[in-house]
């Protein structure tokens, strides 16, 4: 469920995830993919693999989960394995979407441009 603030919450086996494609995120799958720049993920986001939506989930819970859960990308898998496909890819391709739609927001701000609607 995405909330105004670019947040999303995503609930798997009982547990609530707060899903945020942040700078930490973004260096993460940077890291991971071996990519640069938010176009390079969103292009690779947009036909994901099943290691990809983990790496997705494994970065965009760091700035909530990682460091205070541990939570490793094998966590990542398991959780992500026990809940299946269905819910989890909007969520997860939605949590990087929203902040794209952030990031032209506030470039559009910076530039006089009138902001995209959300």
């Amino acid at each position: 469920m995405a909330r105004a603030d670019g947040k999303r919450e995503l609930k798997i086996g009982g547990r609530s995830f707060t899903l945020r494609f942040s700078i930490l995120a973004l260096a993460t799958l940077e890291e991971l993919w071996g990519c640069k720049g938010i176009q390079e993920i969103m292009a690779r986001a947009s036909n994901p693999g099943a290691n990809d939506l983990v790496d997705i989930f494994y970065a965009v819970t760091r700035s909530h989960h990682g460091e205070d859960e541990n939570l490793t990308r094998r966590d990542c898998l398991i959780l992500l394995d026990s809940e299946g496909l269905g819910g989890i890819t909007e969520s997860l391709l939605g949590a990087i979407a929203d902040s794209a739609d952030d990031a032209a927001g506030e470039e559009a701000e910076g530039s006089g441009k009138p902001k995209p609607a959300t």
